[in-house]
Protein backbone atom coordinates (compact mmCIF):
# COMPACT_ATOMS: atom_id res chain seq x y z
CA UNK A 1 0.00 0.00 0.00
CA UNK A 2 1.35 3.40 -0.98
CA UNK A 3 0.56 5.97 1.70
CA UNK A 4 0.40 9.72 1.30
CA UNK A 5 0.60 11.71 4.53
CA UNK A 6 -0.57 15.25 3.95
CA UNK A 7 -0.54 18.45 5.97
CA UNK A 8 -2.97 20.91 4.40
CA UNK A 9 -3.33 23.83 6.85
CA UNK A 10 -5.96 25.68 4.85
CA UNK A 11 -8.16 28.14 6.71
CA UNK A 12 -10.05 29.56 3.74
CA UNK A 13 -12.85 27.01 4.21
CA UNK A 14 -13.79 29.08 7.26
CA UNK A 15 -12.34 32.28 5.91
CA UNK A 16 -12.61 34.64 8.88
CA UNK A 17 -9.25 33.95 10.50
CA UNK A 18 -6.31 31.56 10.16
CA UNK A 19 -6.30 29.88 13.59
CA UNK A 20 -6.83 26.41 12.14
CA UNK A 21 -3.69 26.72 10.01
CA UNK A 22 -1.44 26.84 13.06
CA UNK A 23 -3.63 24.26 14.79
CA UNK A 24 -3.09 21.81 11.94
CA UNK A 25 0.67 22.32 12.11
CA UNK A 26 0.67 21.59 15.85
CA UNK A 27 -1.32 18.39 15.36
CA UNK A 28 0.99 17.36 12.55
CA UNK A 29 4.03 17.93 14.74
CA UNK A 30 2.67 15.42 17.26
CA UNK A 31 2.14 12.78 14.57
CA UNK A 32 5.27 13.38 12.53
CA UNK A 33 7.97 12.13 14.90
CA UNK A 34 9.96 9.90 12.57
CA UNK A 35 7.31 10.22 9.88
CA UNK A 36 7.25 12.63 6.96
CA UNK A 37 4.17 14.64 6.04
CA UNK A 38 4.02 16.55 2.78
CA UNK A 39 2.77 20.08 3.34
CA UNK A 40 0.52 21.81 0.82
CA UNK A 41 1.56 25.44 0.95
CA UNK A 42 -1.17 28.02 1.55
CA UNK A 43 -1.42 31.79 1.89
CA UNK A 44 -2.27 33.20 5.29
CA UNK A 45 -2.31 36.92 4.47
CA UNK A 46 -5.13 37.22 1.95
CA UNK A 47 -8.46 38.93 2.39
CA UNK A 48 -11.34 36.86 1.10
CA UNK A 49 -14.49 38.03 -0.64
CA UNK A 50 -17.90 36.40 -0.94
CA UNK A 51 -18.17 34.95 -4.45
CA UNK A 52 -21.29 33.10 -5.66
CA UNK A 53 -22.32 32.49 -2.07
CA UNK A 54 -18.91 31.11 -0.99
CA UNK A 55 -16.40 33.10 1.03
CA UNK A 56 -13.03 32.90 -0.73
CA UNK A 57 -14.18 30.78 -3.66
CA UNK A 58 -11.23 31.72 -5.88
CA UNK A 59 -8.71 30.92 -3.14
CA UNK A 60 -10.40 27.61 -2.40
CA UNK A 61 -10.32 26.53 -6.04
CA UNK A 62 -6.67 27.64 -6.32
CA UNK A 63 -5.65 25.56 -3.30
CA UNK A 64 -7.77 22.60 -4.39
CA UNK A 65 -5.74 22.54 -7.58
CA UNK A 66 -2.51 22.45 -5.55
CA UNK A 67 -3.48 19.47 -3.43
CA UNK A 68 -5.07 17.76 -6.43
CA UNK A 69 -1.79 17.92 -8.32
CA UNK A 70 0.12 16.47 -5.37
CA UNK A 71 -2.31 13.59 -4.94
CA UNK A 72 -2.51 12.78 -8.66
CA UNK A 73 1.27 12.78 -9.03
CA UNK A 74 1.71 10.52 -5.99
CA UNK A 75 -1.14 8.08 -6.84
CA UNK A 76 -1.47 6.76 -3.27
CA UNK A 77 -3.54 3.80 -2.15
CA UNK A 78 -4.32 5.49 1.15
CA UNK A 79 -4.22 9.02 2.55
CA UNK A 80 -3.75 10.37 6.07
CA UNK A 81 -4.71 14.04 6.13
CA UNK A 82 -4.14 16.59 8.86
CA UNK A 83 -6.11 19.59 7.69
CA UNK A 84 -7.23 23.04 8.68
CA UNK A 85 -10.96 23.05 8.02
CA UNK A 86 -13.23 20.30 6.75
CA UNK A 87 -12.84 21.91 3.33
CA UNK A 88 -9.33 20.43 3.19
CA UNK A 89 -10.88 17.00 2.57
CA UNK A 90 -12.43 17.75 -0.82
CA UNK A 91 -9.55 16.32 -2.86
CA UNK A 92 -8.54 13.35 -0.66
CA UNK A 93 -12.11 11.99 -0.49
CA UNK A 94 -12.78 12.66 -4.18
CA UNK A 95 -9.53 10.99 -5.20
CA UNK A 96 -10.05 7.88 -3.06
CA UNK A 97 -13.64 7.47 -4.20
CA UNK A 98 -12.55 7.62 -7.83
CA UNK A 99 -9.53 5.38 -7.17
CA UNK A 100 -11.68 2.69 -5.55
CA UNK A 101 -14.51 3.08 -8.07
CA UNK A 102 -17.03 4.11 -5.40
CA UNK A 103 -16.15 1.09 -3.25
CA UNK A 104 -15.78 3.46 -0.32
CA UNK A 105 -17.85 4.03 2.81
CA UNK A 106 -17.46 7.49 4.34
CA UNK A 107 -17.97 7.92 8.08
CA UNK A 108 -18.30 11.64 8.84
CA UNK A 109 -17.47 11.99 12.56
CA UNK A 110 -18.61 15.58 13.03
CA UNK A 111 -21.01 17.66 15.10
CA UNK A 112 -22.17 19.25 11.84
CA UNK A 113 -23.44 17.92 8.53
CA UNK A 114 -21.32 20.00 6.12
CA UNK A 115 -24.22 19.50 3.70
CA UNK A 116 -25.15 23.08 2.83
CA UNK A 117 -25.04 24.61 -0.64
CA UNK A 118 -23.99 28.17 -1.47
CA UNK A 119 -27.70 28.98 -1.53
CA UNK A 120 -28.60 27.40 1.82
CA UNK A 121 -25.48 28.24 3.84
CA UNK A 122 -26.12 30.94 6.47
CA UNK A 123 -22.41 31.87 6.56
CA UNK A 124 -20.93 31.23 3.12
CA UNK A 125 -18.20 29.13 4.77
CA UNK A 126 -17.13 26.29 2.48
CA UNK A 127 -16.28 23.93 5.33
CA UNK A 128 -20.04 23.66 5.86
CA UNK A 129 -20.56 22.68 2.19
CA UNK A 130 -17.77 20.21 1.47
CA UNK A 131 -19.69 16.96 1.94
CA UNK A 132 -22.57 18.20 -0.23
CA UNK A 133 -19.98 19.14 -2.85
CA UNK A 134 -18.50 15.63 -2.71
CA UNK A 135 -22.02 14.29 -3.29
CA UNK A 136 -22.02 16.15 -6.58
CA UNK A 137 -24.17 19.12 -5.55
CA UNK A 138 -21.61 21.85 -4.99
CA UNK A 139 -20.40 24.87 -6.89
CA UNK A 140 -19.55 24.19 -10.53
CA UNK A 141 -15.93 25.35 -10.05
CA UNK A 142 -15.21 22.26 -7.93
CA UNK A 143 -16.76 19.77 -10.36
CA UNK A 144 -13.49 19.09 -12.23
CA UNK A 145 -11.93 17.76 -9.02
CA UNK A 146 -14.74 15.25 -8.46
CA UNK A 147 -14.85 12.81 -11.39
CA UNK A 148 -16.86 10.33 -9.31
CA UNK A 149 -19.22 11.97 -6.81
CA UNK A 150 -20.17 10.09 -3.68
CA UNK A 151 -23.53 8.32 -3.72
CA UNK A 152 -25.94 8.87 -0.85
CA UNK A 153 -25.60 5.27 0.38
CA UNK A 154 -21.84 5.75 0.87
CA UNK A 155 -22.20 8.47 3.51
CA UNK A 156 -23.07 8.31 7.21
CA UNK A 157 -23.06 11.22 9.64
CA UNK A 158 -21.70 10.10 13.00
CA UNK A 159 -22.30 12.16 16.13
CA UNK A 160 -24.02 14.98 14.23
CA UNK A 161 -26.17 17.19 16.45
CA UNK A 162 -26.03 20.71 15.01
CA UNK A 163 -27.50 20.63 11.51
CA UNK A 164 -29.15 23.53 9.72
CA UNK A 165 -32.75 22.97 8.66
CA UNK A 166 -31.86 22.53 4.95
CA UNK A 167 -29.28 19.88 5.93
CA UNK A 168 -31.84 17.97 7.98
CA UNK A 169 -34.28 18.12 5.08
CA UNK A 170 -31.59 16.89 2.68
CA UNK A 171 -30.69 13.92 4.91
CA UNK A 172 -34.36 12.98 5.21
CA UNK A 173 -34.95 13.28 1.47
CA UNK A 174 -31.82 11.34 0.49
CA UNK A 175 -31.94 8.79 3.29
CA UNK A 176 -28.52 9.70 4.67
CA UNK A 177 -28.33 8.18 8.15
CA UNK A 178 -27.41 10.21 11.20
CA UNK A 179 -26.01 8.25 14.14
CA UNK A 180 -26.57 10.28 17.28
CA UNK A 181 -24.01 10.47 20.11
CA UNK A 182 -26.34 8.36 22.26
CA UNK A 183 -26.35 5.57 19.68
CA UNK A 184 -22.55 5.31 19.80
CA UNK A 185 -22.61 3.40 23.07
CA UNK A 186 -22.54 0.18 21.06
CA UNK A 187 -21.10 -0.66 17.62
CA UNK A 188 -24.12 -1.94 15.72
CA UNK A 189 -25.33 1.36 14.18
CA UNK A 190 -21.95 2.07 12.56
CA UNK A 191 -21.56 -1.51 11.37
CA UNK A 192 -25.05 -1.38 9.87
CA UNK A 193 -24.25 1.89 8.09
CA UNK A 194 -21.11 0.46 6.52
CA UNK A 195 -22.99 -2.68 5.47
CA UNK A 196 -25.66 -0.44 3.90
CA UNK A 197 -22.95 1.18 1.76
CA UNK A 198 -21.91 -2.18 0.35
CA UNK A 199 -18.29 -0.95 0.40
CA UNK A 200 -15.19 -2.85 1.45
CA UNK A 201 -13.03 0.25 1.98
CA UNK A 202 -13.49 2.97 4.58
CA UNK A 203 -12.74 6.68 4.89
CA UNK A 204 -12.88 8.23 8.38
CA UNK A 205 -13.33 11.98 8.70
CA UNK A 206 -12.80 13.39 12.20
CA UNK A 207 -13.69 16.99 12.86
CA UNK A 208 -12.66 17.49 16.46
CA UNK A 209 -15.93 19.28 17.26
CA UNK A 210 -17.34 15.73 17.22
CA UNK A 211 -16.31 15.54 20.88
CA UNK A 212 -18.14 16.99 23.84
CA UNK A 213 -16.66 20.49 24.38
CA UNK A 214 -16.59 19.83 28.13
CA UNK A 215 -13.89 17.29 27.31
CA UNK A 216 -12.34 18.87 24.22
CA UNK A 217 -13.08 22.59 23.69
CA UNK A 218 -10.21 23.44 21.33
CA UNK A 219 -12.19 23.43 18.08
CA UNK A 220 -13.30 25.94 15.48
CA UNK A 221 -17.07 25.52 15.85
CA UNK A 222 -17.95 23.81 19.16
CA UNK A 223 -21.37 22.22 19.63
CA UNK A 224 -22.96 21.17 22.89
CA UNK A 225 -23.30 17.47 23.60
CA UNK A 226 -21.24 14.76 21.98
CA UNK A 227 -19.28 11.83 23.41
CA UNK A 228 -16.10 11.99 25.44
CA UNK A 229 -12.73 11.28 23.84
CA UNK A 230 -12.21 8.00 25.68
CA UNK A 231 -15.50 6.70 24.33
CA UNK A 232 -14.22 6.92 20.76
CA UNK A 233 -11.33 4.56 21.49
CA UNK A 234 -13.36 1.30 21.34
CA UNK A 235 -15.20 2.53 18.23
CA UNK A 236 -11.92 3.19 16.43
CA UNK A 237 -10.50 -0.13 17.62
CA UNK A 238 -13.47 -2.00 16.18
CA UNK A 239 -13.28 -0.15 12.85
CA UNK A 240 -9.55 -0.82 12.62
CA UNK A 241 -10.07 -4.53 13.26
CA UNK A 242 -13.06 -5.00 10.97
CA UNK A 243 -12.49 -2.79 7.92
CA UNK A 244 -9.90 -1.73 5.36
CA UNK A 245 -9.28 1.92 6.21
CA UNK A 246 -7.86 3.76 3.20
CA UNK A 247 -8.45 7.34 4.33
CA UNK A 248 -8.18 9.14 7.64
CA UNK A 249 -8.34 12.79 8.65
CA UNK A 250 -8.09 15.14 11.64
CA UNK A 251 -9.34 18.70 11.18
CA UNK A 252 -10.43 21.96 12.85
CA UNK A 253 -8.07 22.17 15.84
CA UNK A 254 -7.45 25.72 17.10
CA UNK A 255 -5.59 25.65 20.43
CA UNK A 256 -1.90 26.05 21.22
CA UNK A 257 -2.27 23.81 24.30
CA UNK A 258 0.19 20.89 23.92
CA UNK A 259 -1.84 18.74 26.32
CA UNK A 260 -4.81 18.89 23.96
CA UNK A 261 -2.63 17.89 21.01
CA UNK A 262 -1.33 14.95 23.02
CA UNK A 263 -4.92 13.84 23.66
CA UNK A 264 -5.52 13.59 19.93
CA UNK A 265 -2.28 11.73 19.25
CA UNK A 266 -2.83 9.30 22.13
CA UNK A 267 -6.36 8.50 20.97
CA UNK A 268 -5.14 7.58 17.50
CA UNK A 269 -2.11 5.67 18.72
CA UNK A 270 -3.89 3.72 21.49
CA UNK A 271 -6.79 2.69 19.25
CA UNK A 272 -4.43 1.55 16.50
CA UNK A 273 -6.41 3.52 13.91
CA UNK A 274 -3.22 4.90 12.35
CA UNK A 275 -1.65 1.46 11.90
CA UNK A 276 -0.43 1.30 8.34
CA UNK A 277 -0.55 5.08 7.93
CA UNK A 278 2.42 6.13 10.07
Amino acid sequence: MKTLRLLFPEWQGYGEDARVAEGARLVCKAFSKGTDFEEVQIREDERLQLEDGILGLSALVRDAAKIHEKVVVTQPDQIFLIGGTCGSELIPVAYLNHCYRSDLAVLWFDAHGDLNTPGSSPSGHFHGMVLRTLLGEGHRDFARFIPTPLAKNQVTLVGARDLDAPEEEYCLKKGIPIISPEELKEPRPIAAAIKRSGASNLYIHLDLDFFNPLDFPCVLVPATGGIRMNDLDPIFRNLNEQFNIVGLSVVEYVSENPEQVDKIHNLFENSGITNGFI
